[in-house]
């Protein structure tokens, strides 16, 4: 119950469209699947896919990507969580493939950190379905090195698919 509970409100944060009822309402009306690293969540109609990473020491969600799909519009988008305190006029660097990269802009930051969004294209949706990985680069506030971290693809596939198919029913 507690994990359940737990994806559900990571994809709540994540989720562009929020639906306000109570924890039981949702709970019931709530579709959980896991694939490896990778989560969907479903909540009337509002599905996602995402995977959270936690930090080493304290356990605690640090970066998230979520992934929703529009059937209406055959459109996804990625957003990606990250922790404040970074540098916002780069944005994020993600490759998929080790040599090809795309930039994502932040678009907002709130409380629990700042969200890079992107529109993601259907030769960047193959290349995120061979990678083992997701590298993502980023600029910590006030340094000029970069910083990164990996992104496991693992049960990507199989959830996006999944996305997919809830998106277009």
């Amino acid at each position: 119950m507690t994990k359940v509970l737990e994806n559900f409100f990571a994809g709540l944060v994540l989720a562009p469209v929020v639906v306000f009822c109570s924890a039981s309402q949702a709970l019931a009306e709530t579709s959980v699947k896991h694939f490896e690293n990778w989560t969907f969540s479903c909540e009337e109609k509002a599905c996602q896919i995402f995977v959270t990473l936690a930090d080493n020491k304290t356990k605690i969600a640090k970066y998230s990507l979520s992934i929703v799909y529009d059937g209406g519009k055959n459109a996804t988008s990625a957003i990606l969580r990250m922790p404040l305190g970074v540098a916002l006029a780069p944005g994020v660097r993600v490759f998929a493939d080790g040599t090809n990269f795309y930039d994502w802009p932040y678009q907002v930051c709130e409380d629990a950190g700042c969200q890079a969004v992107a529109v993601l294209e259907d030769p960047a949706i193959a290349k995120f379905k061979t990678a083992d990985a997701l590298q993502v680069q980023f600029i910590a506030y006030g340094s000029k090195k970069q910083d990164s971290f990996k992104i496991p693809m693992a049960g990507f596939n199989a959830a996006y698919d999944m996305l997919v198919t809830e998106a277009k029913k």
